[in-house]
């Protein structure tokens, strides 16, 4: 299984800028942008703060691939008209950067549109993976079949233009939720007019799917199965745009209410037994009284030993129907702090983090030192 280091937000600078021997579009542009106008600046960000990992304590990013789209328009009707892997090369660590080109001429904007929708997506599997030189058995490119779901109108007319609306990640034909379980995604986006297209943009890459992580000590004997169960199926499809963090519900997967399962022989005796997963954003319960999350103990027989409901500490008061929002992570306990299963309660309690950082000490130099090793299935 592959290891997976995790970085909180991925910033990326798209800089329309020029060297001394690269031009640039003009300060209006009324007609097409040709191509090798645009240069881009791709950067990855990774300075020290604090932060939690569905894997380890690490402070690197990981993103293995990067993909650019552009759309001719802002509205849900704009066309993709630009589709290029960016050739991402930086290894895994600390800040990265690299220089990158725009190869595809960007046609004249609509009349009803003024501004490009410039689009970035970065994804888990390596290039290999992505084009079938290895074969992926997990990932964000293999849950989700990008980046070629994304497209831009064939020379022959029989391949019609990917929508700005239709731009989503949604469950590849074929693939489950333990697919998605194994995929992070990032996505961002920003809108550019042709006249500024020679200053700098800015697009943050932030995680389009939740993190859910459980530790756990003291399990019985009796107990075969650790399950954390959804209060429902979860959603397959997310909208890859900034500030579309909205659940989709449109399309769930059936029988995917079980999100973290953990058999008997994966039990750490005497340590804390660890498991996790992610899965794209789900809206909160309607019924104030139904659990977002549920700890389940089962037998040989996939019967309940018993349940704990999962509840989020908010200010003082416990809340058991809140939503698992994109690029926020769920720690069920922690590594220093597990949930004890012979505590005799019937609840757990949730930490959850938002934008992926965790305070685990009380100043920020003790928050990067404390924090727990954490699972990824």
């Amino acid at each position: 299984m592959k290891i997976k280091k995790l970085l909180p937000t991925l910033a990326v600078l798209l800089l329309a800028a020029c060297d001394s021997g690269t031009p640039v579009a003009p300060e209006t542009a009324p007609g097409p942008i040709p191509a090798g106008t645009v240069a881009v600046v791709l950067q990855t960000t990774s300075a020290p703060e604090k932060r939690t990992v569905l894997e380890n304590s690490e402070n690197v990013q990981h993103v293995a691939y990067m993909h650019l789209y552009v759309f001719a328009g802002t509205s849900d009707d704009a066309v993709c008209v630009a589709s290029e892997n960016v050739g991402w090369s930086q290894p895994a660590g600390g800040n990265a950067k690299q220089y990158y080109l725009l190869r595809t001429p960007l046609p004249q904007l609509p009349d009803r549109e003024n501004q490009y929708t410039f689009l970035a997506v970065g994804l888990d599997n390596t290039e290999a993976e992505i084009t079938g030189t290895d074969t992926p058995t997990e990932g964000s490119a293999f849950a989700y079949g990008l980046p070629g779901t994304i497209r831009t109108a064939s020379a022959d007319g029989q391949t019609v233009a990917t929508t700005l609306g239709e731009a989503k990640a949604s469950l590849a034909s074929g693939r489950s939720a333990e697919d998605m379980a194994r995929a992070e995604l990032f996505s961002g986006s920003s809108q550019i007019a042709p006249q500024d297209l020679k200053s700098p943009v800015g697009i943050e890459l932030k995680r389009k799917v939740a993190g859910v992580a459980l530790f756990i000590i003291n399990i019985r004997e009796e107990v075969e199965t650790l399950e954390v169960t959804l209060h429902t199926n979860q959603n397959t499809e997310a909208d890859l745009r900034t500030d579309m963090d909205a659940p989709i519900a449109s399309a769930t997967a059936d029988d995917s209410r079980a999100l973290i399962s953990i058999s008997k022989d994966a039990f750490l005796a005497g340590g804390v037994t660890t498991g996790g997963a992610y899965l794209l954003p789900l809206a909160a319960p309607t019924d104030a009284a139904t659990a977002t999350l549920t700890l389940r103990l089962l037998d040989a027989g996939g019967s309940e030993i018993a349940t704990r409901t999962i509840q989020e500490n908010r200010d003082g008061t416990p809340v058991l129907n809140f939503a698992l929002e994109a690029n926020h992570y769920y720690g069920i306990g922690s590594m220093d702090n597990p949930v004890d299963l012979n505590d005799g309660k019937n609840t757990a309690d949730i930490i959850v983090h938002p934008d992926w950082e965790a305070v685990y000490g009380e100043g920020e130099d003790d928050a990067i030192t404390a924090q727990p090793e954490s699972p990824k299935p």
